[in-house]
């Protein structure tokens, strides 16, 4: 791979989880612009190391989670701190995007009980998004993030209103 091919996507600053996921802070793009890469690189002794990436997830527009093929736990991420991780270029043009990560950092308010958190990151599974968020007590709530469910989202004043069924915050919050 030449690197005029490829370009600086951002650096990881810790790990994530206990499989050996790594958290990259991005430098010069959004993480919206990001495409499914099939492969990142990393930059060692001055030559580029191609890892596949067996799962991508945003956390906000500057910060993602990536899980490397290979790399299976902490102590091995570890290792790479401080590492550029680089892209191919082409897996950093404008992708879709997904309009409500620009949400995370909105307060979520539940019309019917009053509840409220602040959303913390989307979570993109197949046919159901969520919402991730926590209350005042860092309780952590999945919201299905449903047309039917948002009744109102105010960008000015950064507050999505909705409207859950009933418990719904009551079995996220139980402890199990």
């Amino acid at each position: 791979m030449q690197e005029e091919r490829t370009t600086i996507a951002g650096r990881i600053t810790d790990t994530y989880g206990n499989e050996g996921a790594c958290i990259i802070k991005l430098l010069d793009i959004s993480s919206k612009d990001i495409k499914e890469p099939e492969l990142v690189f990393f930059n060692i002794d001055n030559g580029l190391v191609p890892f596949f990436v067996e799962w991508i997830e945003s956390q906000g527009n500057k910060k993602i989670i990536v899980k490397l093929e290979d790399i299976e736990d902490n102590e091995r991420a570890k290792r790479f701190t401080g590492t550029d991780i680089l892209m191919r270029k082409s897996d950093i043009e404008e992708a879709d995007t997904d309009p409500n990560l620009e949400l995370i950092g909105f307060t979520i308010i539940d019309k019917t009980s009053g509840w409220e958190g602040v959303l913390d990151r989307v979570i993109d599974t197949p046919g159901n998004k969520l919402f991730v968020a926590s209350n005042s007590e860092n309780d952590e709530v999945f919201i299905p993030a449903h047309d039917d469910l948002i009744k109102k989202i105010n960008y000015k004043k950064r507050v999505i209103k909705m409207t859950l069924p009933d418990g719904l915050i009551e079995i996220s919050t139980e402890d199990i």
